[in-house]
């Protein structure tokens, strides 16, 4: 198109003039060229791009060595570049040196996994692994598809859990990384202090040799770390159960930025007694090709879900859904009760059971972390029931905020109003543990929690009821507002509980608005409570995707205990079985049902009604307030789905 044309054009002059003025072997020189070459891949002239690409690569091999992030970025590039070729083996070996190079670079930015997830969500391209999954797919290797993947998911989150659990020793690890590290930031700034200079060749190649030993170390320790973080596919397919399956989507833009290249949409499954397997996913356009509107339908059921659309609307969008992304894979999913489901960006947001209706639903962060958890929990016979809750709710908010007329207005968002729900919610909840504390009102504050924090681990359960702040911004800024004492803002962020906090929780609840989102970062998900629960030794987590309703998160949340504890007369459910009982009985329930559960709520919340229905509504032989999927989808399980 015209627009690349002209960039083309622009890059042509500009390349001599950074040229002459950094030098020929400059990393910004490099830069321009990957810029170039992207240019002409965009025009339609790969072979011109590929060997522009692999001028760029060869200044990066030589200014920052092999095992440099900006060497893996570069590699990449010519990787999608060979793939746009149709030059699929060649752009295999390409992914899997670039992911060395990355995996080398990823491990130098940190000693703490998730601050490495942060490197690698901020660097260029990313991570080679998914564009290195999705062409062994291409060639029919399911299995090197999923083991990449795999070792994609969840991987900063993994790293800290299995540093903290000593699968690695992280003392002697953090002593070589950080003598490694000290040593490669000397090398770099002497190599970049005399690299221009004539009378420093033999220095300067000296520098590099010591460099690329270094970098070398470097790679073998990542090597051995991802080795005993990420569990063999068999390893993971042994703890599944027979009527389970882990399902992933992965949704990748045009290889080598080609215009008339396909997008790539692909659907994984992996289950105990099969084969891991893979498919291409077909759009709605002539021969299956992805459209538009195939691409921006996963948006718009979810904006339609948080907007309360129309349910006629929000029916039809989840049938598109269902067709696109479930319907083709229903065939390798015979005999499954059970879905595992891993990060997937493009569908994040999104519970997977509205339109997997039929299946009993959990999530996890990657296959290896749910076998960790499966591998580590007792038999059914020797596991006891929980015993004890810390639940918190209705904080005591500071006065003269304006308060919604109608309970079923109430969100627990931002906005600081009380929620009385909560605390009929915790006094229920309370109410079927032998032993359970109760932080309510004033009691219901940040530093109380802090003052706790050395006897967190007495808990089987927490349940936290308040508002919750979702950051898209910064990882671990989400919070949960709770009642301010002493002078403080009353918030309860993620990153306090990812360094302070420390669990031996059978589940934890955070039963907010917005609790399971945050930063969004590639194979880790979202950054925000799941994972410094997880890493503070929780097993599972209830999280929700967004705003929550006050009234119907209280009756769901009530009746999911009562599920998992066995409290209505039956045995006792999973976890993941509790849930969704629980969500299929709030959507039944007649307004006269929810309007006598609500004459129980606590003194402060007494007259306050649903909003009345409306004449449509009246119409029908039953209203059903929360029939529609905002009031009861919201939240999901993640981890341990027992």
């Amino acid at each position: 198109s015209g627009q690349y044309d002209e960039a083309h054009a622009l890059l042509q002059d500009a390349l001599p003039i950074i040229e002459k003025h950094l030098g020929k072997n400059h990393s910004d020189f490099a830069s321009a060229l990957n810029a170039l070459a992207i240019v002409q891949s965009r025009r339609g002239k790969t072979k011109e791009a590929e060997a522009i690409f692999r001028r760029a690569l060869g200044i990066y091999e030589l200014v920052r060595g092999e095992h440099h992030a900006d060497t893996a970025n570069s590699r990449s590039n010519l990787g999608n570049n060979l793939v746009a070729q149709g030059r699929h083996a060649e752009a295999i070996e390409c992914f899997l040196k670039s992911l060395q190079s990355f995996e080398a670079a990823r491990l130098g930015a940190g000693t703490r996994g998730l601050d490495r997830t942060l490197f690698a969500s901020r660097t260029g391209g990313g991570s080679p692994h998914r564009r290195l999954c999705v062409t062994y797919a291409e060639l029919g290797r399911h299995a090197d598809a999923w083991r990449t993947l795999e070792s994609y998911f969840g991987r900063g989150l993994l790293d800290e859990v299995s540093a903290r659990q000593q699968f690695q020793t992280p003392t002697a690890e953090k002593a070589r990384l950080d003598a490694i590290q000290a040593s490669l930031a000397v090398l770099d700034a002497r190599i970049d202090a005399d690299f221009a200079r004539e009378d420093a060749k033999d220095r300067v190649q000296q520098l590099i040799k010591e460099r690329s030993e270094l970098q070398d170390a470097l790679v073998r320790l990542a090597s051995e770390l991802a080795q005993k973080a990420v569990f063999p596919l068999t390893r993971i397919q042994q703890i599944l159960p027979p009527d389970a399956a882990l399902v992933a989507w992965l949704d990748l833009p045009a290889a080598g930025a080609l215009p008339q290249s396909p997008d790539d949409h692909w659907a994984f499954i992996l289950r105990a007694d099969r084969e891991p397997f893979v498919l291409r996913l077909e759009g709605s356009g002539p021969q299956g090709a992805w459209t538009a509107e195939d691409d921006e339908l996963a948006g718009q059921v979810r904006a339609a879900l948080v907007q309360k659309a129309e349910s006629a609307k929000v029916g039809s969008l989840l049938a598109q859904l269902r067709r696109q992304r479930l319907a083709p894979l229903e065939e390798k999913l015979q005999g499954t009760r059970k879905l595992i489901v891993l990060p997937s960006r493009h569908l994040a947001g999104i519970p997977i059971e509205l339109i997997a209706d039929e299946y009993e639903v959990s999530y996890a962060p990657s296959g290896t972390l749910l076998a960790k958890l499966l591998e580590e929990r007792p038999p059914v016979q020797a596991r006891p029931a929980p015993k004890s809750l810390l639940a918190l709710g209705d904080p005591d908010f500071r006065a003269g905020v304006q308060q919604p007329a109608r309970l079923g207005e109430r969100r627990r968002g931002p906005a600081p109003v009380p929620l009385p729900g909560t605390r009929k919610e915790v006094e229920a909840i309370a109410a079927m543990f032998p032993h359970a504390e109760k932080l309510l009102g004033s009691d219901a504050s940040a530093a109380r929690l802090a003052e706790m924090e050395g006897r967190l681990q007495e808990f089987d359960v927490l349940h936290l009821a308040t508002h919750g702040v979702a950051d898209p911004a910064v990882a671990f800024h989400s919070y949960l507002l709770l009642a301010a004492s002493d002078g403080g803002d009353g918030q309860l962020e993620a990153g306090v509980i990812r360094e302070r906090w420390k669990l031996k929780a059978e589940l934890a609840v955070l039963s907010a608005c917005n609790s399971g989102l945050g930063h969004y970062a590639g194979g880790e998900g979202y950054l925000g409570f799941a994972q410094p629960l997880f890493l503070a030794g929780a097993r599972s987590l209830v999280l929700s995707q967004w705003q929550v309703s006050d009234a119907a998160t209280a009756l769901l949340m009530v009746r999911f205990y009562e599920n998992w504890l066995g409290r209505r007369g039956e045995q006792p459910m999973t976890k993941s079985a509790a849930l969704r009982q629980a969500k299929h009985w709030l959507r039944t329930l007649s307004r006269a049902e929810v309007e006598k559960r609500l004459a129980s709520l606590p003194e402060a919340a007494r007259g306050l009604k649903l909003e009345p229905a409306d004449a449509a509504m009246q119409k029908l032989e039953t209203d059903r307030p929360f029939e529609h999927p905002y009031y009861w989808s919201a939240f999901i399980l993640i981890g341990d789905p027992g």
